[in-house]
C-alpha cells in the first residue's frame, strides 16, 4: 500500500518520463543549477531500452540495441563513460527472408529479394528525394507535401513500376519501424532515412551504419515478426506463441545449419505496454506531417518536448533520444536565463 508523503518539495523543473531523453534533459537542467524532479509511470528507468538476463552467462536486449562509434557520438560517449561492452554486428554470409505467405528466400548479406536492379533504382530514388528534404522544415515544399499524401508502398510502386517494389517497401518499413509499408507516410520514411544519415547508412551493419555494434554480448539469437503476423500471434496463449515462433525459426534455419534447442525464450510486446504502445518510435500516416510536421518538437508555453521522435538526427535511435534530451534541456536552461521567475 502506498503512503502519502508528508513533505511537499518544490522543484524548478519536472521531467515526465525516465527514458534516455528525459534522463539526459534532467541531467543538463540539474547541471545548470536547477532543482529537478523526474517522474516515471513504471517501475524502472530506460524507456525503450531494456536488458534481460537470458541464461546463466547471457543477456539479451528486448528494446534498443544498436549504435555505432562514428556518427552516433553522443551515445557512444555514454557507453565509454559507463564501461558498457559492445559486440560488432556480423555483416557477412547470407540473410534469410520469409514472406508473409511463408516462402523463404536466401540472399547474400546486404541484398534484398526480388529484382536487384529494382532495389538499386529505389535506393537512388531515396537518395535523390532525401537530398531535397529540409530536416528543419520537412513539409516546406509543395513536393514534400505531395509525397506526404502517399503511403511508402504507393510511393515505391510509383517510382519504379516493378513487381519488386512492394517487397522492398515492406522489408524496409517492417525491419526499420515495425509497420507495414501501407501504414506509413512516404515522407515520414524519407525523413527517417535522412535524419539517420541516409538510406545507405541506416540499412548498414558496417562502419557509420545504424546497426553496427550491438550494445551487449549476447548468447542467443533474436527473431521478429511481420506486423500483421505479429498481431495474430499476439492473440495466442504465450506457450503457443513461443512454440510457433520456435517452429518457424528452426524450420527456416534448419535447412542450412543444425539448430540447437533454446535454453530460454524471451518475449517483449511493446504494443501491449501502456506507456509505450509500440517501438521503436511513433510514425505518421499519410497527410499527418503536412499538418503537424513543424510542431512536433516546438515548446508549448512552459512545456518542452523531447524523445527520439522529436530529434533532428538519428530519429528512432538511442542517439536521437540523447540528442533530443540535450536540446530540450538546453531550451529549459535558456528559458530560465531569459525569465528567471518562470517555473516549468
Amino acid at each position: 500500500m502506498r503512503t502519502t508523503p508528508t513533505r511537499h518539495e518544490t522543484y524548478d523543473v519536472v521531467v515526465v518520463g525516465a527514458g534516455l531523453s528525459g534522463l539526459q534533459a534532467a541531467q543538463i537542467v540539474q547541471g545548470a543549477g536547477f532543482k529537478v524532479c523526474v517522474v516515471e509511470a513504471i517501475d524502472r528507468v530506460g524507456g525503450k531500452t531494456l536488458t534481460a538476463k537470458s541464461c546463466e552467462k547471457g543477456f539479451n536486449d528486448l528494446g534498443a540495441s544498436w549504435i555505432n562509434d562514428t556518427n552516433q557520438s553522443e551515445m557512444f560517449k555514454l557507453y565509454q563513460r559507463y564501461g558498457i561492452d559492445t559486440e560488432v554486428q556480423r555483416d557477412r554470409g547470407h540473410t534469410l527472408i520469409q514472406s508473409a505467405e511463408g516462402s523463404l528466400v536466401k540472399v547474400p548479406y546486404g541484398e534484398l529479394p526480388g529484382d536487384p536492379n529494382a532495389f538499386l533504382d529505389l535506393l537512388q530514388v531515396f537518395r535523390d528525394e532525401c537530398s531535397r528534404l529540409d530536416l528543419d522544415g520537412p513539409t516546406s515544399s509543395a513536393r514534400a507535401r505531395e509525397i506526404d499524401q502517399l503511403t511508402f508502398r504507393d510511393f515505391c510502386i510509383e517510382k519504379i513500376q516493378s513487381e519488386s517494389a512492394v517487397t522492398i517497401a515492406d522489408v524496409l518499413s517492417v525491419s526499420l519501424l515495425g509497420v507495414e509499408s501501407y501504414e506509413v507516410s512516404a515522407l515520414f520514411m524519407l525523413l527517417y532515412f535522412k535524419s539517420d544519415a541516409g538510406i545507405d547508412n541506416i540499412i548498414s551493419d558496417q562502419k557509420n551504419g545504424g546497426q553496427k555494434p550491438n550494445d551487449r554480448s549476447e548468447d542467443g539469437r533474436r527473431t521478429g515478426s511481420r506486423r500483421d503476423k505479429g498481431r495474430q500471434w499476439s492473440k495466442m496463449p504465450r506457450a503457443s506463441r513461443h512454440q510457433q515462433a520456435w517452429e518457424q525459426f528452426s524450420q527456416a534455419f534448419g535447412q542450412y545449419v543444425d539448430v540447437p534447442q533454446p535454453v530460454n525464450i524471451l518475449e517483449m510486446e511493446w504494443t501491449k505496454e501502456a506507456y509505450f504502445l509500440g517501438a521503436p518510435c511513433p510514425i505518421t500516416t499519410p497527410g499527418t506531417l503536412s499538418i503537424v510536421g513543424k510542431e512536433i518538437a516546438a515548446p508549448f508555453g512552459h512545456v518542452h518536448f523531447v524523445g527520439t521522435e522529436t530529434s533532428r538526427v538519428w530519429r528512432g535511435y538511442m542517439e536521437g533520444a540523447i540528442q533530443s534530451g540535450q536540446r530540450g534541456g538546453a531550451e529549459v536552461v535558456k528559458a530560465f536565463s531569459t525569465n528567471p521567475t518562470s517555473r516549468l
